[in-house]
């Protein structure tokens, strides 16, 4: 092979268009399209290459043919829009130009101005987190997903109740179950996530684990976080709300056909976590995103890892990759 990787690159793929071109997303995910479609030729041939090398004397073609193939494996479009949030972000506002009638009729269940909300620097609404926590959770068949208005009807009767939840709360919560087991299609599910919307303000999130037996609150803000973590558990901001976790959580277990018992009962097996150590958002409007990536580690993980390395799942300081990768997983929904 006496081409070099950069001559090779340059004949098959022609120059980016400028950052201000309004296509230069779509070239990005055309070229990103091909690298992956080469990159997964290589890696079936690797193996063969690797194989020939340790027979014959290597010639310095072979290494150089190695190198293209470790070098495309490494290629990762994630960790690239995370690396490059300027760029990435110039992306996305190139496709967050005013949409057409088509946007709204294939996919109707989605407003252009909710979609325009995974634009830089917006708060997500609730449209879009909706989205999210039904389609992924019934490809995952095995966590059921409550929309943003579950929590937000839960608190309200306990706070009109002065906090007592009645057996009606618990047909209630029945109802509410059997609408997102149906909307999901699951018929069997050992996992809850439920994202939590406060005051229109913020978003964080809770997860119910049957396997693990974990209650789990998390929230990207730093500040409570730090401000909850060493005080006793009764003056904690989440203690009402884990309460309340706690009891659902006894109603999800009959529903399961499985007797949980968490009030009173100081010997249980459940472990509960008010205040999750997880990735803190640096602004105060990426709430939203951090909340969708902890459906995505509860799907893939059943909980947060605050030390996950995988470009495809980490959290990053600057979500913008996120949005991005959010913003083209509904365009592609709609064959846009």
């Amino acid at each position: 092979m006496s081409e070099m990787p950069e001559a090779i690159i340059a004949q098959e793929f022609d120059s980016l268009p400028n950052q201000g071109d309004p296509q230069v997303y779509h070239s990005f995910q055309l070229y990103v399209k091909q690298l992956c479609r080469i990159a997964d030729f290589f890696r079936i041939i690797e193996k063969n290459i690797r194989l020939c090398l340790t027979r014959h004397e290597t010639p310095p073609s072979d290494g150089t043919v190695l190198m293209i193939v470790l070098n495309l494996q490494l290629l990762q479009l994630f960790q690239t829009l995370d690396l490059h949030p300027a760029e990435t972000a110039e992306i996305l506002r190139s496709i967050m130009m005013p949409l057409s009638k088509t946007f709204e009729v294939k996919l109707h269940h989605i407003s252009p101005a909710s979609f325009k909300t995974l634009g830089v620097g917006q708060w997500l609404d609730n449209e879009i987190i909706n989205y999210f926590v039904e389609k992924w959770c019934s490809k995952s068949q095995s966590t059921l997903g409550f929309n943003t208005w579950f929590m937000e009807m839960l608190c309200a009767r306990v706070k009109i109740q002065n906090g007592v939840l009645t057996l009606e709360d618990s047909k209630t919560v029945q109802r509410w179950c059997y609408s997102a087991e149906k909307s999901q299609g699951l018929v069997k599910w050992d996992r809850v996530f439920i994202p939590i919307n406060e005051f229109n303000t913020h978003w964080y999130s809770a997860s119910i684990n049957f396997v693990t037996k974990r209650i789990e609150i998390y929230d990207s803000l730093a500040v409570v976080y730090f401000a909850n973590r060493r005080r006793p558990v009764e003056s904690r901001k989440n203690t009402n709300l884990m309460l309340v976790l706690m009891w659902l959580s006894e109603v999800l277990g009959r529903i399961r056909g499985e007797e949980v018992q968490l009030m009173n009962d100081s010997a249980t097996e459940w472990q509960c976590d008010p205040h999750v150590e997880v990735p803190f958002q640096p602004n105060c409007f990426d709430c939203g995103v951090h909340v969708l990536w902890h459906l995505q580690h509860v799907l893939q993980f059943g909980t947060v890892q605050n030390d996950c390395v995988s470009p495809r799942w980490k959290f990053s300081s600057d979500m913008i990759g996120k949005r991005l990768r959010l913003a083209q997983e509904i365009l592609d929904d709609c064959s846009l």
